[in-house]
């Protein structure tokens, strides 16, 4: 009951900007929790409600929710009086989880009638390891990258780029006239002296426009050219320059049209890294990329391309902006979190039916080759992602694929 009031509380506190929700959605979340907590209410009276298989129906139907398929990855904020823990000890287990953690464990407590102790995962199955490793694992978060396996290769899955319908024609519109604008700026950059890797990256912000997908993307791209536009606007022609700023600041105003991009810079705002976290992070994103780039059978060659335009937006590890360092961690976090789901998958019959439909079959030895050299890296970044609300899966995680490979 103390979970149920405390996600209830948790679901209302999160602001209507961030949740990124449509009202059917925010209604549908907020309904299966108050049923959930009216049916426990209810089961210690003479005439309870409902019977436990029902509560555990409402109960798994709530993984199922467009919240918790977004936000289930956040710690939960357990209400409980000090006085009640100091009563039951056992309810020290409830205090940092995930809201998805503390969910799967009222699944676990209506299906065995009890709060069961905990058991070391050393003492777990291979198959109870495989289960706590698909409930850890989330799906993949709004990013400027996501990934999938495409022909038996690790690939960039792409994502259509869609503003809300009453902006959709606007948005239409602009990206035109965007597109219009910056082929002449090319062709003016291209008639000066300036750096040659200036010129690159304008024409990558040219291509991400054409394209109409992943839309993420196009924003950091956007701000790696107004960084680069600092350093270089001394080498252009004054009409040039004043070109050149027009046209990013028009990409931004573009940009504020995608939902997608909104929350994603309202996720990043959130995150507090130093110096030395967005320099381990570069270090390690390199790492991956230059062993992707060995890897040719079996990682799509756009996979380290990608990972790389990432990864050089953050030009200076002292004076970088929160979006960049957390755009390359948000990435390293779908990579590695798809490999794990994978890796498990390949291993056979441990994977469940429902483990099965979010990953298709590629071979076992490909998925546990990436996935421990992936892994590997992202093990040194634990410290990094501990500063990030929703990335507390991923220690957790790891420790049990450690036991299960």
């Amino acid at each position: 009951m103390h979970i149920v009031t405390s996600l209830r509380i948790d679901v209302s506190r999160i602001p209507l900007a961030q949740r990124n929700l449509n009202i059917d959605e925010t209604i549908d979340v907020s309904q299966k929790i108050e049923a959930l907590r009216i049916l426990l209410l209810s089961n210690g009276r003479r005439e309870p409600l409902g019977d436990r298989e029902r509560m555990l129906r409402e109960a798994k139907a709530l993984l199922d929710t467009a919240y918790f398929a977004r936000f289930g990855q956040m710690r939960l904020r357990l209400r409980v009086p000090r006085t009640e823990i100091q009563r039951r000890p056992e309810l020290e287990r409830l205090e940092g989880l995930t809201q998805q953690e503390a969910l799967y464990l009222v699944i676990d407590i209506l299906e065995n009638g009890e709060l069961q102790p905990e058991l070391p995962l050393q003492a777990l199955s291979k198959q109870d390891l495989s289960d706590r490793l698909q409930r850890l694992v989330p799906v993949q978060k709004l990013a400027p990258v996501q990934f999938e396996f495409r022909d038996e290769k690790l690939a960039v899955q792409h994502t259509p780029a869609r503003a809300d319908a009453e902006d959709a024609s606007n948005a239409h519109s602009a990206r035109l006239a965007l597109i219009e604008q910056g082929n002449r700026l090319v062709q003016d950059i291209k008639q000066t002296n300036c750096d040659r890797r200036f010129l690159d990256n304008i024409q990558e912000l040219q291509t991400k426009l054409e394209t109409i997908q992943d839309i993420i993307q196009l924003g950091i791209v956007n701000q790696r050219c107004e960084e680069l536009r600092k350093q270089f606007e001394a080498e252009l022609p004054d009409v040039v320059a004043a070109g050149l700023r027009s046209h990013l600041s028009s990409v931004g105003m573009y940009l504020a049209q995608f939902p997608d991009w909104l929350r994603f810079t309202e996720n990043a705002a959130s995150v507090e890294l130093d110096e030395a976290d967005i320099r381990r992070s570069k270090e390690v994103a390199n790492e991956i990329v230059l062993r992707f780039e060995k890897m040719a059978e079996s990682v799509d060659a756009e996979v380290p391309k990608t990972i790389k335009l990432i990864n050089d937006a953050i030009a200076d590890p002292r004076n970088t902006s929160r979006r960049a360092a957390y755009a390359l961690l948000v990435t390293l976090e779908n990579l590695v979190g798809l490999l794990m789901r994978q890796s498990t998958h390949a291993m056979g019959e441990l994977v469940s039916e429902t483990a099965k439909k979010v990953v298709g079959p590629i071979s076992r030895v490909l998925a546990i080759t990436l996935t421990t050299v992936v892994v590997g890296w992202i093990g040194q970044l634990l410290p990094v992602y501990a500063k990030l609300p929703d990335a507390l899966w991923l220690k957790k995680a790891i420790e049990v694929y450690e036991l299960l490979k």
